[in-house]
């Protein structure tokens, strides 16, 4: 697992201790659990929060599956230290293996967390017949969906999520629309010597729909992005929260029922419900640290790509290069969203 070094006071003051530790311990049960305590040491508002990672890919890469978990431990608390700066956090994360069908024992536990992460993948949502996807399908059925659990789901998670509701939520393999001679997207100077092909990687440009700038807060972000499938149909509970010409949809939320969802669509400045789950087809935990996120994750992640072929070394090239210039922009846009769609779920303060 990835090593923290520990600081226990960055900064001391008349009146606060600003805190900064990390520590990995095994639950009651054997899981694994890493914690993390930001803020002021002397705050007199203590939040404690604590998740369910589901872990579904061990590969070097993306993986193995604590390095993504301390990737999503920096992203939460990032956005929690952003919302309430004087405030003490203690963040936990317990970590399962869904590739080895490893889940909490019973639907207490699963209760008794804060939220559930849904992480991203090398695998495809849509595989048939694959037992630990659909090991993965049915618990998000009969445990987040049916307990309406609060959920935030990234790349792979935003597709299984869709997925699980099949035939009335769809999972594609993507194919561009998008002129291969196009220099750039007019709106964002978005780099595209990546569109040609069937995988997608660098800087993605999200455009929110009215619904999106209602809970996301503004009209455009620039995240991080490696996959080659792409939510094609949202089940009815869902309402997308935008994207761009070549993946509509990058971003959902979901309710617990259809009359719900239709009012978040149709009314979304009239005071709509609260979903259940976010979802982003982006990544981003990329943008967490040049170290672990850009240049650890995203850039093996597009060296992999490049060997396997989903990318041609040219395009990767430069769309490195581009992630590497942007990356302060896309950094400020992905803790912004963590912050919108902590918010949504119940996990920090609202304004």
């Amino acid at each position: 697992m990835r090593k923290r070094v520990k600081t226990m006071v960055t900064s001391l003051f008349e009146d606060s201790m600003m805190l900064d530790q990390q520590n990995v311990a095994t639950s009651a049960d054997g899981v694994p659990v890493i914690r993390r305590v930001v803020g002021d040491g002397m705050a007199d508002t203590v939040h404690s929060k604590s998740f369910a990672f589901l872990g579904c890919e061990d590969s070097f890469g993306y993986g193995p599956i604590d390095h993504t978990a301390a990737m999503f431990l920096d992203l939460i608390c990032m956005a929690a230290q952003s919302t309430q700066p004087n405030d003490l956090w203690t963040i936990s994360i317990h970590i399962y293996n869904a590739k080895e069908q490893e889940y909490p024992s019973d639907e207490t536990t699963w209760k008794d967390f804060s939220g559930i992460i849904l992480p991203g993948s090398i695998s495809s949502a849509h595989e048939e017949n694959v037992p630990w996807i659909d090991k993965l399908k049915t618990v998000i059925q009969g445990i987040i969906v049916r307990y309406r659990i609060p959920t935030l789901g990234m790349c792979f998670g935003h597709q299984i999520l869709a997925q699980s509701f099949y035939p009335n939520g769809k999972v594609v393999k993507l194919i561009y629309r998008g002129d291969e001679n196009k220099p750039s997207n007019e709106m964002t100077d978005t780099p595209c010597p990546h569109r040609i092909s069937s995988s997608r990687a660098g800087r993605v440009s999200l455009r929110a729909s009215d619904s999106g700038q209602n809970l996301l807060g503004k009209p455009l972000f620039d995240f991080y992005a490696t996959h080659g499938d792409h939510v094609e149909q949202l089940p009815p509970t869902a309402v997308s929260l935008g994207g761009d010409d070549d993946v509509p949809i990058q971003a959902a939320v979901y309710y617990a029922t259809v009359k719900q969802a239709q009012q978040a669509h149709n009314h979304p400045h009239l005071g709509t419900p609260t979903p259940f789950a976010v979802t982003f087809q982006s990544h981003l935990e990329y943008a967490t640290s040049r170290d672990f996120g850009l240049h650890r994750t995203l850039e093996t992640l597009m060296d992999q790509m490049e060997n396997r072929g989903d990318i041609t070394l040219g395009h990767k090239l430069a769309a490195q290069h581009d992630a590497r210039e942007k990356y302060p922009q896309v950094e400020r846009d992905s803790i912004e969203a963590m912050v919108m769609a902590g918010r949504v779920l119940g996990w920090f303060p609202s304004k």
